[in-house]
């Protein structure tokens, strides 16, 4: 990608290479690490066998987000409605309503090797 890390712009309805790029973009660099958020966030690790549906469908609201965000940001940052500022983009991706979504699946104390890298 030459993208600077960025996932490729994607006409809309199209099935091109650029949207073959964006799911690898998507598939590679961004579950990993929204699973690696919400593993840290609940204090342990889910395989697609143990993931509950409501952390799945946050993990995708999540993704969603960071994709608008990073949309938002290439096209200047700011969103716009007949001229007028709208909003500047909201960086925040895994926000306090998405936590709180999930808290009822966190662990009380972390796993052992999270508390071992953490000291």
């Amino acid at each position: 990608m030459d993208n600077f890390g960025f996932p490729p712009d994607v006409p809309a309805g199209e099935d091109t290479d650029a949207s073959s790029e964006l799911n690898d973009y998507i598939e590679t660099v961004m579950l990993p690490a929204v699973q690696s958020m919400i593993n840290r966030e609940l204090h342990q690790s889910f395989t697609s066998s143990t993931v509950d549906p409501a952390i799945v469908y946050t993990a995708i609201r999540i993704c969603a987000r960071a994709l608008n965000t990073i949309s938002v940001n290439k096209k200047g940052g700011v969103t716009t409605a007949n001229g007028m500022i709208q909003s500047l983009a909201d960086p925040t991706v895994f926000t306090p309503e998405l936590k709180a979504e999930i808290a009822g699946f966190r662990r009380s104390t972390p796993p052992m090797f999270y508390q071992q890298q953490n000291e």
